[in-house]
């Protein structure tokens, strides 16, 4: 009974990891986790993560809650929301499911109702103090740069010459901006007079180099930073804390703006093309004219941009017709969501899949999958088949090549029709 299912949970953007620890080796309230993210690693130094525990019991079950946590974490959050690198877990026996509902309700973004807090670990002062300086909370002053030239500094290291060339290039490409936008360096006042810089010894060195006689700086008391024995690991966590901070003097062009840039070019200019853009040499013509008019723009890649325009002017000239018809845009993730709390949470196994793959996930899918749940202590009656559709494109050729028609008929023939649930998502808004 002391294998557990752990949860390491970012207290600042929500961010999991989900993982297994069994009665071997250390002690749960000793054992962090297996992982070999840095992202998370570096999260759990700087204090960020909480400890949680999802479910304790045996190893078996303890491992086939993980199966189902991270399928249903892979399957239904974007990877930016979770530390876990792979899905590595095995299937392993059937977990009940009020178990599985308690993993859906966490990883959906809920609190656990009973879960025991191994580690909580608060806000750091140093992670208080940056978050204070970033909302503005402390007083900014331009002060003469060879007075902060004599400041002591909490971070010794090599100096980074292509941040600091990087943050140059930045200043003379539009001084005024750069003096608008610079965040100031954090100094520390010690109660002996003396001031420490905890962050912004690049910004300063390239505010050197291009010739500022002022830089902005913020004054901070020493006694904020608490425990004075603990100042120079608090120092230290600052600097870190605080090192992702840069100023932007120019934003870049976003792959919306190119994209917008190449539809007004091809609509400004459409009258002296020789080829309509469906014909092949009217798309060439048309990307060779891009590329021509945007070489050197920022953020601009050459063909594969212009060729994705035209073929979006392409496909909406097809589907025109349902412009008065609104697609309802699922994401397969939250497919897979409407699919578990539907027919997984009442102990009906399920396949989905875009209607397009329909022949991928047929009824010999779904009756092996019946046929292994029925051998668990849970027993299902029914397995399911959830489609959606994805694009107005992909309705229209299915229902011309009647994709949904033929798999029913597939079930049909092999008399599943009382086994084999088959739910096709609306298309549209007005047939929800």
């Amino acid at each position: 009974m002391n294998s557990y299912l752990y949860a390491l949970e970012n207290t600042i953007n929500g961010k999991k990891y989900i993982g297994v620890k069994t009665e071997r080796g250390k002690d749960i309230r000793d054992y962090v986790s297996s992982s070999n993210n840095p992202e998370l690693e570096k999260a759990y130094n700087e204090g960020e993560i909480n400890r949680l525990i999802i479910f304790k019991g045996e190893e078996d079950e303890a491992r086939a809650a993980e199966y189902f946590a991270l399928k249903y974490m892979f399957g239904t959050l974007p990877q930016e929301k979770f530390y876990n690198l792979s899905f590595n877990a095995s299937k392993g026996s059937d977990i009940d499911t009020k178990l599985k509902a308690k993993i859906v309700n966490y990883i959906d973004g809920n609190p656990l109702d009973e879960t025991i807090d191994l580690a909580s670990c608060s806000n750091t002062i140093a992670r208080k103090i940056r978050d204070s300086v970033k909302a503005g909370e402390y007083i900014t002053t331009w002060v003469d740069i060879n007075k902060v030239l004599t400041y002591g500094k909490s971070q010794v290291r090599q100096e980074q010459y292509g941040k600091v060339q990087e943050i140059v290039g930045k200043i003379k490409s539009d001084p005024v901006k750069a003096k608008e936008t610079m965040s100031g360096i954090t100094v520390a006042v010690m109660k002996d007079g003396k001031n420490i810089i905890l962050d912004g010894n690049t910004r300063l060195r390239a505010a050197t180099l291009v010739g500022w006689e002022k830089v902005p700086a913020i004054y901070i008391d020493v006694e904020e930073f608490g425990d004075p024995k603990r100042l120079r690991r608090t120092f230290s966590l600052y600097g870190s804390f605080s090192n992702d901070q840069d100023f932007v003097v120019t934003s870049p062009n976003t792959a919306g703006d190119i994209r917008g840039v190449i539809l007004e070019l091809l609509e400004e200019n459409e009258e002296y093309f020789v080829y309509p853009i469906k014909d092949k040499r009217g798309q060439s013509e048309r990307i060779e004219y891009i590329c021509a008019q945007l070489h050197g723009l920022q953020g601009f890649k050459p063909k594969v941009q212009a060729k994705n325009a035209i073929q979006s002017i392409i496909d909406q000239d097809e589907i025109t017709k349902y412009t008065n018809k609104k697609l309802i845009k699922r994401t397969d993730n939250e497919v897979l969501k409407y699919a578990v709390h539907k027919y997984e949470l009442n102990n009906i196994p399920f396949v989905k899949a875009k209607v397009s793959k329909y022949k991928e996930v047929g009824w010999y899918a779904l009756r092996h999958e019946k046929e292994q749940a029925k051998k668990k202590h849970t027993k299902p009656t029914k397995a399911a088949i959830v489609l959606y559709y994805s694009s107005v494109e992909e309705y229209i050729k299915a229902t011309r090549e009647g994709w949904v028609e033929d798999i029913i008929e597939t079930i049909e023939h092999h008399n599943l029709q009382d086994d084999i649930i088959v739910e096709v998502l609306p298309a549209f808004e007005d047939a929800a």
